[in-house]
């Protein structure tokens, strides 16, 4: 397999392209499933040539990232499986790097959601769905995320997918905790950081043992 042309991971993506951009043009977009650009407009004083020269950066580094912006599922485990051993500890050393590490698993499972939803077309706008809220899902509760995005949660509602339609072992709902269950031990750890209680590290941790259960079953598609 060719490397890709910017060897880059999919969370530095956005960081690397427009501090290289920046320098030339400026631009809005719109990135669909992969990493593919559907539409740009771009507005530059620029002479044309170094106008071109901008476009053909901008087509170089999406052209990379078709290969450098896959679901990296192995990297996705090992993190998952790095912060559940700490929380198996009963303790967290750095628990900074801890929710810094969870928040680059929410990145990887965008990708891994949004590739699954580009092959399975009747759950793109659930996937979608979870997406748009990846931010807002570290903002709840432990209780709001669980009534919004549980498994008899409302969140799917309005994609025309109920949650509670989905089995609690299937594909659909194992793919949503790639970002529902990152963001469920996030909120956790916030708790136990301004509390220093205990039980919040523990419900992390039941968080961490269930989310590498439902990678086993994407595993094993």
């Amino acid at each position: 397999m060719a490397k890709p042309i910017f060897d880059v991971r999919h969370d530095q993506y956005y960081s690397v392209l427009y501090k290289t951009a920046d320098k030339y043009w400026s631009a809005t977009r719109e990135v669909v499933a992969g990493g593919n650009i559907e539409s740009i407009w771009i507005i530059s004083p620029l002479p044309l040539g170094k106008l071109m020269c901008c476009l053909i950066l901008l087509l170089a580094f999406d052209a990379g990232l078709c290969g450098a912006w896959a679901f990296d599922l192995n990297g996705f485990k090992a993190r998952a499986e790095a912060t559940l051993a700490e929380l198996n500890a009963k303790r967290l050393e750095d628990s900074n790097l801890t929710l810094a590490r969870l928040n680059e698993m929410l990145a990887i499972g965008v990708v891994g959601m949004r590739e699954y939803g580009v092959n399975h077309p009747k759950y793109a706008k659930l996937m979608d769905a979870a997406i748009a809220n990846v931010q807002a899902m570290k903002q709840m509760t432990d209780v709001q995320i669980e009534e919004k995005w549980g498994e008899t949660g409302t969140g799917g509602d309005d994609a025309g997918v109920p949650l509670k339609s989905l089995g609690e072992n299937s594909e659909q709902r194992a793919y949503l905790e790639l970002v529902v269950g990152p963001a469920t031990q996030y909120i956790f750890i916030k708790k136990w950081q301004s509390t220093k209680r205990a039980k919040w590290l523990e419900e992390a941790r039941d968080e961490a043992v269930e989310l590498l259960k439902h990678l086993e079953t994407i595993q094993a598609e």
